[in-house]
């Protein structure tokens, strides 16, 4: 199974939703084969991990993949 690794420095523009305007590239990124990714919350700092993979998760689900944090998370493929 072919692994990848999508890394995003900035998550918002000023006044767009949450992950707005990476979705199409999101999208594009991941194709439409893969269903599952596997999100490391730890860059959030005003939210504790739950909240954050909760809200990266609410994004995605949006766009057709289910998110799951690594911590909870055993075997990733």
């Amino acid at each position: 199974m072919k692994k990848r690794l999508l890394l995003l420095s900035n998550s918002t523009k000023k006044s767009e939703d949450y992950l707005f305007y990476p979705r199409l590239e999101i999208q594009n990124f991941l194709g439409t084969s893969v269903k599952r990714i596997v999100f490391i919350p730890f860059a959030g700092v005003t939210l504790t991990y739950e909240e954050y993979t909760d809200k990266v998760g609410k994004v995605f689900k949006d766009i057709g993949y289910d998110t799951h944090k690594i911590n909870l998370s055993e075997n990733y493929q």
